[in-house]
């Protein structure tokens, strides 16, 4: 399957461009959130919650993040400010969540068509190679970016915030148990520490510009998976050779 890069435009609709040219073509068919008779409190704030990020992600991609107020969320979704606060304690936030969610719906895509590949490599390539270029040429994610300081998008994206790393870490899980087992993944590595290099390498390519898909493929083969080799962790077990000192005469 070299080469090949999943195709993700088949499970998302497309929507036209908005007054603002800001187009969206990979947007997730997502279910209206819906209160629930007899629901917990505990839910229903996290349904509030979801139908405040829902209606925030709609008028983001309608008007641009910029364009897009607190008052103007409040008012779609027919509650007040002071609920939205509730929440999120800004608009910056409410972008930082919608990003997260943006990237948890495109892992579920990618995730159903993970077992059609044979070997932890091929998986790790092409499975990264289209997680890269999905996100470089997402509308939404891209014009979430765009309005997020850089140093909060390192710390969504690749820092310690529990959101992202669950995520990646839930997606590979099958594959690392997989590769442990036949021997293609080095075991000294828990899978924390593997998705937190993952996600920094993820990061460094998608933010560059300069990268087509061939040079993104030669990183990830001669780079990211020599790394995650049972030969890396060998080399990393092996004492350092001793550096004689000459003697000064």
């Amino acid at each position: 399957m070299s080469g090949q890069i999943t195709d993700l435009s088949g499970n998302f609709d497309v929507l036209s461009a908005g007054p603002n040219g800001y187009r969206e073509p990979m947007i997730a068919r997502a279910p209206a959130v819906a209160r629930r008779t007899g629901a917990s409190p505990l839910a229903d704030r996290e349904e509030t919650r979801a139908r405040i990020l829902q209606v925030a992600r709609e008028r983001f991609r309608a008007n641009g993040v910029q364009k897009t107020t607190m008052e103007d969320i409040a008012h779609a979704a027919g509650t007040s400010r002071q609920v939205i606060y509730r929440f999120f304690s800004g608009r910056g936030e409410i972008v930082e969540a919608a990003i997260v969610e943006r990237i948890r719906e495109m892992a579920a895509v990618l995730a159903e068509g993970l077992d059609r590949y044979s070997t932890f490599a091929e998986v790790m390539v092409e499975v990264s190679l289209a997680t890269i270029e999905a996100a470089r040429h997402d509308q939404e994610l891209q014009g979430l970016f765009e309005n997020t300081n850089g140093i909060r998008l390192h710390h969504v994206l690749a820092g310690p915030q529990a959101a992202v790393a669950n995520l990646v870490e839930e997606f590979w899980r099958p594959w690392f148990q997989r590769a442990r087992q036949s021997g293609e993944l080095r075991t000294d590595v828990d899978d924390r520490d593997l998705v937190e290099w993952i996600r920094g390498v993820y990061l460094m390519l998608i933010l560059r510009d300069d990268l087509d898909a061939d040079r993104e493929r030669e990183i990830l083969q001669r780079y990211l998976l020599p790394s995650l080799s049972v030969e890396a962790a060998s080399a990393a077990a092996a004492p350092a050779p001793v550096r004689r000192r000459r003697r000064s005469r």
